[in-house]
């Protein structure tokens, strides 16, 4: 059923066995996986259609979201705003979207979103791939990673009517988005992916944000319930099998996107992170690395207490008369 050595196939061949975890909605209800429209123009095979008004896929109650380690990767092909839409309406769209269904937590993806009206202490904007990610509880964490380009210049959204490889990982340390098989986003995250409690998993819908639905075709989709390795991501972005026998990195190729993310953004919007809002353990970072400090000084006073009255029981066996009055000698 699609499911096997913790990877979850979403989206491969039509005449794939269906997915009990896989649901296909559109016009605003669920239908069957068998309706869902397949073009011939797929990266390998074919590849599935999403309209950008009312298709997307949703993966649930599978053992991935509940994995401390997560990976999902994709083959896409955007095509920017849907037919009759406002232009402008692409930037909203989102490829993925990780969530509760309380919209408490999530991790979203844009292919390319866009905001003049926030720019940085640089005067420089968000123009292009977007990585949004929110925690609740706590102090709440939330991270926000693109890179911001100067008005009327380059931007670094993915292009339009070509197909782009994206891989999303957490590795319990780090939360990682590559695109073509290279690094593009790198966010320290000391939790596991479980930690956001997700429950589903939307291909193609912003699931929070209105007009979030993504216009293009989707192709060789899987989730996984571990970390791809850098290597396994190349594999996958070169069109080799990560989990088959004797897979063999691919050479490397040149690069879409010319230049590494240099932006992390937070609630604030601000330049650095605030690792003040980040949290570990349900706690914030201040609070458990004061606690490891204050754990850490217990342990080495403990030692040298123990060192010290050591050293003076070894020298009163050594004089026994040590310490004693001349009346006790």
């Amino acid at each position: 059923e699609g499911y096997a050595n913790g990877r979850l196939s979403v989206v491969s061949e039509p005449d794939a066995e269906p997915s009990p975890y896989v649901a296909y909605y559109s016009d605003g209800g669920e239908k069957a996986l068998s309706d869902l429209t397949w073009t011939d123009e797929g990266h390998s095979g074919k590849a599935v259609v999403l309209d950008g008004k009312s298709q997307y896929l949703q993966v649930g109650d599978t053992p991935q979201l509940s994995s401390p380690q997560l990976s999902f990767a994709t083959w896409m092909y955007w095509k920017g705003a849907a037919e009759g839409a406002d232009p402008a309406s692409a930037y909203s769209q989102r490829l993925f979207t990780m969530t509760r269904k309380n919209g408490a937590s999530w991790v979203s993806l844009a292919p390319h979103a866009r905001d003049d009206s926030s720019p940085d202490p640089d005067g420089k904007i968000l123009d292009g791939v977007y990585l949004d990610f929110f925690k609740t509880g706590g102090d709440g964490l939330k991270i926000q990673l693109f890179n911001p380009a100067v008005p009327g210049s380059e931007s670094y959204g993915l292009t339009m009517n070509e197909w782009h490889h994206v891989a999303l990982v957490f590795t319990s340390e780090e939360l990682l988005v590559y695109i073509d098989g290279r690094i593009w986003f790198q966010q320290d995250l000391l939790m596991g992916a479980n930690e956001l409690l997700a429950s589903r998993f939307v291909i193609g819908n912003g699931s929070l944000w209105e007009g979030g639905m993504f216009n293009g075709l989707i192709d060789d989709a899987a989730l996984y319930d571990f970390a791809l390795s850098a290597d396994q991501v190349r594999m996958l972005a070169g069109g080799v099998d990560p989990l088959s026998e004797g897979a063999e990195v691919p050479p490397q190729t040149e690069p879409y996107l010319p230049t590494a993310p240099s932006f992390t953004g937070t609630t604030t919007a601000a330049t650095s992170v605030n690792y003040g809002t980040k949290t570990l353990f349900g706690l914030p970072y201040w609070g458990v690395y004061a606690m490891g400090g204050l754990a850490a000084l217990f342990i080495v006073l403990t030692v040298a207490l123990n060192v010290y009255e050591s050293a003076r029981r070894k020298k009163a066996d050594v004089d026994p008369d040590e310490g004693k009055g001349e009346d006790d000698r």
